[in-house]
């Protein structure tokens, strides 16, 4: 039975990462693969685009990072890869230079430039895998029936592209497919957005009916960030509505886009470390667990509009404008007296800021920064008299102060919003009393 694997950029930073997937890989009998750009690459790409808007740009570190990667490769297929390579890099000045003459770049030519690390980094793969007689063949958007909407920067994949992945994806060789990458009907390349990768194979997947293993440089997905709560532990299983909230509530190891295909065709997504041991990691199906998980925001941001006429409108007018650019807030509220209220991951602030803006009809807004969320989510709550008091309880011990607070109305996630300096108090607090002594 096909299995899809999906190698992160932060696995694949040498010629040893390469082998060691393709050690892992041989595990597997009919292995399909997704692959993310190498770490680093996406965020160079951008770097240079924005460069190229002000005339100039460097590709020094890109040809360094994919040419250095190919000195694990046999003599004649180094210089095969190595020709491929010059050839996308030719391609990927020219769509510069296109930028540096217009000093401007739109949204299509973003997302064209910001492809190249996935498309360069399928053909490496495949030759290392050739190269170790595991036949295999480089796909990227179309070439692998991932067709999108126009939705640049955050695409979604075609409910039709089930039926062409199945055609394009022959099992006869090992497919190499480049994540977050597609093309729309128009033949435009598109990018999936933030756990775009993760979502192509998560998709893949659904359309074979097959597991997804979403290899990451962590062991799976945890009770807490271990970086804020040094007691966090390892998470078994977690169905899928849990996983939901974790990647809303600000999970940077798994994502909703590649949750939801997984969950419409009730297959399995199975998070493991980076490694030929069969470590366990995490398993996220349609399996209902107790599991009580505390999830952190470091920085969020509160935007307040005050005073506004047409308060209705105003507040359908945003909700409408935030579902057409794919903008989930943490927490969005309207009162009787006039007034809205926003919590959004800080890095959005700005843009949602804009939109808000132009849609308020003149009303005060607000933009308050320094916030952190701590959201304690799990099934184990459902039905139980007194948890939000308990968690009000816990942080009124340690003198932290409530800004807002929200809550699912499937009971299975209280959120509250705090000043940044209390992140690691409240986070570390909750997770002693409603995780620690937890059975996992």
């Amino acid at each position: 039975m096909a299995v899809v694997l999906k190698f992160g950029g932060s696995c694949l930073t040498s010629k040893d990462d390469i082998l060691k997937s393709i050690k892992i890989v041989k595990t597997y009998e009919q292995p399909i693969i997704v692959v993310s750009a190498f770490k680093g690459v996406t965020d160079e790409l951008i770097a240079q685009a924005k460069n190229a808007q002000q005339g100039k740009y460097d590709l020094k570190k890109l040809e360094e990072v994919h040419f250095s990667s190919l000195e694990g490769l046999s003599k004649q297929r180094q210089e095969e890869t190595k020709h491929t390579v010059q050839s996308f890099l030719a391609s990927l000045s020219k769509d510069l230079t296109k930028v540096s003459y217009a000093h401007e770049i739109t949204a299509e030519m973003l997302d064209q430039i910001m492809s190249y690390g996935e498309r360069l980094v399928i053909q490496i793969i495949a030759a290392y895998f050739n190269d170790n007689d595991l036949p295999a063949v480089a796909l990227s958007d179309k070439e692998a029936g991932i067709f999108t909407d126009d939705n640049f920067g955050n695409g979604v994949i075609l409910e039709s592209s089930i039926a062409s992945i199945k055609q394009k994806l022959s099992l006869n060789q090992i497919p190499i497919v480049a994540g977050f990458v597609g093309k729309n009907r128009g033949g435009e390349i598109t990018t999936l957005g933030r756990g775009g990768s993760d979502y192509t194979a998560a998709f893949i997947a659904a359309a074979f009916k097959c597991d997804c293993i979403l290899l990451k440089d962590v062991k799976g997905l945890m009770t807490g960030d271990p970086k804020i709560i040094p007691k966090a532990r390892i998470i078994p299983s977690i169905n899928y509505l849990n996983a939901l909230e974790l990647a809303n509530y600000g999970s940077k190891v798994i994502y909703s886009k590649a949750i939801l295909p997984a969950m419409q065709s009730d297959i399995s997504i199975k998070i493991k470390e980076f490694s030929p041991e069969n470590h366990i990691g995490t398993v996220i199906s349609d399996k209902m667990t107790d599991v009580i998980v505390i999830q952190t925001m470091k920085e969020v941001s509160i935007i307040n509009l005050i005073g506004y006429t047409e308060m209705m409108k105003t507040f359908a007018d945003i909700i409408t404008e935030f579902a057409a650019k794919d903008i989930y807030p943490l927490l969005l509220t309207e009162s009787s007296y006039g007034e809205i209220s926003i919590v959004v991951n800080e890095k959005e602030t700005d843009r949602i800021e804009n939109i808000v803006r132009k849609l308020s009809h003149k009303s005060h807004v607000q933009v308050k920064r320094g916030y952190s969320s701590v959201s304690v989510v799990g099934n184990a709550m459902k039905g139980k008299v007194g948890t939000a008091a308990k968690v009000f309880g816990i942080l009124a011990q340690q003198e932290i102060n409530i800004i807002a607070i929200s809550q699912s109305a499937s009971e299975s996630s209280i959120s509250v919003i705090i000043s940044r300096e209390h992140l690691e108090a409240a986070a570390n607090a909750l997770h002693k009393t409603f995780v620690e002594n937890q059975d996992l």
